[in-house]
């Protein structure tokens, strides 16, 4: 795929640790930007890692596939994420960690970064905001003239705060959310419409929003813009499942793609719907195998 716009992913990278002592690369950024690499549109990804073994993987893995490490920091106190996930009626239950090193990630004024690489898009999560290093360095990253911001809402308690998040709604043309995280936007927002379309709409009209984008797990998704159009996808049956981590970030990802390459909403949605329907076929968010993205690639063409 060609496009000349470039995205900028800030936020975790961690390993998730499942029950049965197997660990995956993953943290909804990482991910997000692992799938845009694998489509062929090398993002760059802004986070941190610990100076230990963890780091050692995720700088590997990164130059293994392609991705540029520029954004990529080291820190000598604060170790890698690392999150444990147990599985329960096929859906994830996260146990997150303070005090990691994707909660210090410093980008001052001055950051080479921020001229070199010619970001127009930014994406970004919750989780990172929960220590004011990492917030005051998206700060500075999204304070960029013209740049368009991507928020995908990740609550994970107790780390979110509703400041953070009425702020970086505000701030965002683009919002993803499931459908748990839409009611409390919703309520925190002071939406008056018991009507969830009704809502959606009152939202976008509220902070400007383009597009939002509710994921309902196994239900699908929808999308509404600033209009109150909506679109509805339909459900994509998976055999096989491995389980359901990642699979918001694989639609997130091709979610990016459409909107870099202009695809109509109903494209859009199809196809962000069928990738991450593919992701719950495999353990964990991320797979190495470069034919994945190819065969996707080919259907889209």
């Amino acid at each position: 795929m060609i496009s000349n716009k470039k995205i900028l992913v800030f936020g975790e990278v961690l390993f998730d640790y499942f029950g049965d002592q197997e660990i995956v690369l993953g943290g909804a950024p990482f991910n997000v930007s692992w799938h845009l690499q694998g489509f062929g549109l090398n993002p760059l990804f802004v986070s941190r890692v610990g100076d230990d073994k963890r780091g050692q993987i995720v700088r590997q893995r990164m130059q293994d596939c392609g991705m540029t490490l520029a954004g990529l920091q080291t820190d000598k106190i604060y170790p890698t994420g690392l999150v444990t996930v147990d599985i329960a009626d096929n859906e994830p239950k996260f146990k997150i960690l303070a005090g990691q090193a994707y909660d210090q990630i410093k980008i001052s004024g001055k950051e080479s970064i921020l001229s070199d690489f010619p970001y127009e898009i930014v994406y970004h999560g919750t989780l990172a905001l929960r220590n004011e290093t990492s917030y005051f360095s998206l700060k500075r990253i999204t304070g960029k003239k013209d740049c368009r911001i991507f928020l995908d809402v990740n609550l994970r308690d107790p780390w979110w705060q509703s400041v953070r998040l009425i702020e970086s709604i505000k701030q965002a043309i683009w919002l993803k959310c499931n459908s748990e995280e839409f009611k409390i936007i919703t309520i925190l927002a002071e939406i008056q419409s018991d009507d969830e379309e009704e809502a959606a709409w009152q939202l976008c009209q509220k902070y400007n929003l383009d597009l939002i984008f509710v994921t309902l797990g196994a239900q699908c998704a929808w999308i509404v813009d600033l209009n109150g159009k909506i679109w509805r996808g339909e459900p994509k049956p998976v055999d096989q499942l491995a389980d359901t981590v990642g699979a918001g970030d694989g639609f997130s990802a091709v979610t990016l793609v459409g909107i870099l390459l202009n695809w109509d909403i109903n494209t859009l949605l199809n196809r962000a719907i069928d990738f991450a329907s593919q992701i719950c076929r495999i353990r964990g968010a991320t797979i190495s195998n470069t034919e994945f993205y190819q065969k996707q690639l080919n259907q889209w063409k």
